[in-house]
């Protein structure tokens, strides 16, 4: 038994309406749900910019510091009253500092924690030190 066409089409009139409506918020949540995850990632990715950049200004005024201890730039009374460089240790002609620095951009913050090892090649050692002069170790605290 067939339905004459005109009581086919009095059964379906919202039928599509209620499809179309059903599509429409499905696409409104899916757009929303793609702009924040953009959002999320352009913020994490300005803020990774700017710790790279609190990094590396950080990581410039450690070398500075160390390149002045040793290149005896630095009197002893500069380096003793230095923020980012103190003496930890003196063996046998080997001077030993412990450098820490911080550095703030834009809401990133990054510290660096550096050894230093100065060796006087000149001291008279039972055993002369085997370490070149120069950094170390160093460490990145988030």
């Amino acid at each position: 038994m067939t339905q004459p066409m005109a009581q086919l089409k009095n059964t379906q009139q919202g039928f599509v309406l209620i499809t179309v409506l059903i599509f429409v918020t499905a696409l409104t949540f899916l757009t929303m749900n793609i702009i924040e995850v953009s959002l999320l990632e352009s913020k994490m990715s300005n803020y990774y910019a700017q710790e790279r950049i609190a990094f590396y200004r950080a990581e410039s005024s450690l070398h500075q510091a160390e390149q002045n201890i040793l290149n005896n730039t630095a009197t002893q009374q500069q380096v003793m009253a230095s923020p980012i460089f103190k003496k930890i240790a003196s063996y046998c002609g080997v001077d030993y500092y412990l450098g820490k620095v911080s550095n703030s951009y834009k809401g990133a913050t990054v510290n660096l924690q550096s050894t230093l090892a100065k060796v006087d090649y000149e001291a008279q050692c039972q055993h002369p030190p085997t370490i070149k002069s120069g950094r170390k170790s160093w460490l990145v605290l988030y």
